[in-house]
């Protein structure tokens, strides 16, 4: 039988095991994150509070890492950083790779419990170019500027209608939303802009509120033989039923500027109780209507 050494003596009289060999893990991290967005080729550059910068594929590899903060937080269920699929899901535009994406202002896009500043006080919009219009003045709900030397490239015209502060808390209420949830989403400022808000509601689903100066002829484009053709409040409009693999159901309706969509987004909860994204959208987006303007 072999015999097992016996401990070294100490100074002491006693004995010290010997010492046990540590294995040291090495953590590497993890490659840059590359992300696949559906958009117009050469949308670059973005400026303003809770906006995307996105870069064409002429960009530095090095930068194509989505900051990892905004995968850090879940409101409801659903998660608040979710910016790379919204990204996708949002603006339904042809395909194109971005390789750099930067989250700015997180804090304020990904509040804990869902609570909006108080939107009560209005002031005159400044972004209206045609019409002075009430707009709600909280802070946190304040579209970013659009003047940019990428939206002057891109030669289309201002966002006009911004939907998160020219639509009333007593219009999502009409349509089943609750107000006080209201949040910016992701602003894109670029050759292409939208101006976008969220809300949520009690059944685990989600309202997506875009503005943008894409055509709705080449949003047409996009969905050619998936769309419905339909007429809100005699306004020219689409309704897509699914954009993306979420459970949504999108109506986008014409204005001076481009289109506005409306997007109805049906989570787990919601699915569990039956749910349908399309069942109430014509409704929602006929209560809605009304608020881009007629000069819009």
């Amino acid at each position: 039988m072999a015999r097992t050494a016996a401990p070294a003596p100490t100074s002491r009289g006693r004995t010290t095991a010997a010492p046990r060999r540590v294995r040291r893990l090495r953590f590497r991290p993890k490659p840059a994150t590359r992300l696949r967005k559906q958009g117009y080729a050469g949308i670059r550059g973005i400026e303003g509070s809770g906006s995307v910068r996105l870069q064409d594929e002429g960009g530095d590899p090095s930068s194509s890492q989505l900051d990892r903060r905004s995968r850090s937080s879940e409101r409801r269920g659903y998660r608040c950083g979710r910016q790379g699929d919204d990204l996708v899901h949002r603006y339904g535009l042809p395909t194109c790779t971005v390789i750099a994406i930067a989250i700015t202002a997180l804090v304020s896009a990904c509040g804990t419990n869902g609570t909006s500043e108080s939107t009560s006080t209005t002031t005159a919009s400044p972004t209206s170019a045609t019409q002075a219009r009430p707009t709600l003045t909280a802070s946190s709900l304040q579209p970013p500027s659009q003047d940019s030397s990428y939206t002057h490239s891109g030669g289309r015209p201002k966002v006009v209608f911004d939907p998160c502060t020219w639509v009333p808390d007593d219009v999502i209420t009409k349509i089943g939303f609750d107000p006080s949830t209201r949040k910016r989403g992701t602003d894109m400022i670029a050759e292409y802009s939208f101006l976008t808000c969220d809300f949520w509601n009690a059944n685990d689903e989600t309202l997506q509120l875009d503005s943008g100066n894409i055509s709705l002829d080449e949003d047409k484009q996009k969905y050619a033989g998936k769309f419905q053709s339909l007429s809100i409040n005699g306004r020219d409009a689409i309704q897509v039923p699914q954009k993306t693999e979420a459970d949504e159901c999108a109506i986008d309706m014409r204005t001076k500027s481009g289109y506005f969509g409306v997007d109805i987004i049906v989570h787990t909860q919601g699915q569990l109780a039956g749910l349908k994204p399309c069942d109430h959208i014509v409704e929602a987006a006929t209560a809605l209507e009304p608020t881009i303007g007629k000069d819009n």
